[in-house]
């Protein structure tokens, strides 16, 4: 198939020459060096992608899918905890001319001050937490005390587990107690051990 059918002057033959030929780059580009026409498609984009952003994360499977298309950060072996408001929404801030995600990336499990600094709530909001790697982070008596003390003084929707390898991921809630491995609903390893982190969970 010949790739310029899907330039932006082939789709719309009133396109100027001096405007990018692809979504992306006309993304990326500075506004004011757009046309009208360029600017306003410009518009749609952006609102297109925020509306996907603002996507609520009501119930695990949102959150699987969202992390099944790079939607929510992840990081190996460290926690990303993501502020929600009071819709459960991904919280952004300005930043710039941009718009940034408020999120806190820690080797260890957070600490109340850490996000408190680093990743404040809006007004009636929940963290997401998420850490990429085994469930065996659960056996880790250090951050199950950070846990109990976050969870005693702010609000914790859910705490995700995502274990990637390069053919396939497990998905794990703890909030419903259970994880997933494409259609199949499979238990955590240690029962005892999910449910001792339930215990304190909201």
């Amino acid at each position: 198939m010949d790739k310029n059918i899907n330039t932006l002057t082939h789709i719309f033959p009133t396109w100027s020459m001096e405007n990018p030929e692809n979504l992306v780059d006309l993304l990326n580009s500075d506004y004011d060096s757009l046309d009208e026409a360029a600017k306003a498609l410009r518009q749609q984009a952006v609102d297109l992608v925020h509306s996907y952003e603002r996507k609520p994360i009501l119930t695990p499977s949102t959150a699987r899918e969202l992390l099944e298309n790079h939607h929510l950060p992840v990081k190996s072996n460290r926690w990303v905890t993501i502020a929600l408001n009071q819709d459960k929404e991904r919280f952004y801030v300005k930043s710039y001319s941009a718009l940034r995600l408020v999120h806190y990336i820690s080797n260890n499990f957070p600490s109340p001050e850490q996000l408190a600094k680093y990743a404040p709530l809006p007004e009636n909001g929940s963290y997401l937490i998420i850490y990429g790697g085994s469930t065996s982070i659960l056996e880790d008596e250090s951050s199950y005390t950070a846990f109990k003390n976050l969870i005693q003084e702010l609000p914790v929707g859910d705490l995700l587990i995502w274990d990637e390898t390069e053919t396939a991921a497990y998905f794990w809630s703890l909030t419903v107690g259970v994880g997933q491995f494409g259609t199949e609903l499979v238990p955590f390893p240690n029962n005892k051990l999910v449910e001792k982190w339930r215990k304190f969970s909201a």
